[in-house]
């Protein structure tokens, strides 16, 4: 069976004007062996900052359906749908002497 060859991903040019401290920081890097590239190291720093990026979208997406009264509505009646489930505990609990 063929293996696919993954693609690796597009890479876009881009052009940075870095204060003098963060430029000596990424050299830095690359000699302590942190990273193999000044582009790596801002890649990985970049990359570290994607997670609070996707939070904040998050965010700001639950407000926007909170702010909805169509959402809110559809989201009521659905907890409403299923109240009798929330009442129940899983693992369901078992009566030890039930079965004596």
């Amino acid at each position: 069976m063929a293996v696919p060859i993954e693609t690796p991903p597009t890479r876009h040019k881009v052009t940075l004007r870095l204060p003098a401290q963060l430029h000596e920081t990424a050299q830095e890097a690359v000699r302590l062996g942190l990273a193999a590239t000044q582009t790596a190291f801002i890649e990985d720093s970049i990359r570290m900052r994607a997670r609070e990026v996707r939070h904040a979208r998050m965010r700001r997406l639950a407000d926007e359906a909170m702010s909805d009264p169509g959402f809110v509505a559809d989201m009521r009646a659905t907890m409403d749908d299923f109240r009798h489930v929330d009442q129940e505990r899983w693992p369901p609990v078992v009566d030890a002497d039930a079965d004596r």
